[in-house]
């Protein structure tokens, strides 16, 4: 067998060529004209809506608001500069930490204790749990999908809705 070497004008050509291929994929990513900036983090749930709704409450609701959010939700603190009670994004890194994480995420969506049946709202468990889950976890507030199984069974005044989600007043 021969092995064949590349000079190093070959090499310099090949290199080139995958940094091409690698800036035309992550390209796709770029806040390019005419391309609305979304966060790859909101990819789990509408994201326009979504951006308005945390519009809304960085606007209507005190700095000191602890929000319970849907399953999936992400990027609530870091757009409204507000509490939320669990994010599955926002996963602690110490032991302890990790498992009152879980408990929460348990609390707040699963349907059995356990990590694997779990709704995307916690309106869908009922105003009982989600009232347990207020008072628990000091959650002023909550953002519930409109779809969500049960929310007209919410005993909160809803504050804002856009097509898709509900701010509602957890303290009333």
């Amino acid at each position: 067998r021969r092995i064949v070497a590349m000079s190093p004008r070959g090499l310099r050509t090949l290199a080139t060529a995958l940094l091409l291929v690698d800036l035309a994929a992550q390209s796709q990513h770029w806040p390019l004209p005419g391309r609305e900036l979304m966060s790859r983090a909101d990819s789990k749930v509408d994201a326009p809506a979504w951006v308005d709704i945390c519009d809304w409450v960085r606007e209507h609701t005190p700095p000191e608001a602890c929000v319970l959010t849907p399953r999936g939700a992400a990027t609530l603190t870091w757009r409204t500069g507000r509490r939320e009670v669990v994010s599955w994004k926002n996963c602690p890194q110490d032991a302890a930490s990790l498992v009152a994480w879980r408990k929460r995420l348990i609390e707040c969506f699963s349907i059995d204790g356990t990590m694997t049946n779990g709704v995307r709202s916690t309106a869908t468990l009922g105003p009982a749990r989600v009232a347990d889950v207020a008072s628990q976890y000091g959650a002023t507030h909550a953002i519930v999908p409109l779809e969500s199984v049960g929310i007209d069974e919410l005993p909160y005044p809803r504050l804002h809705a856009n097509d898709i989600y509900a701010v509602y007043d957890l303290t009333k």
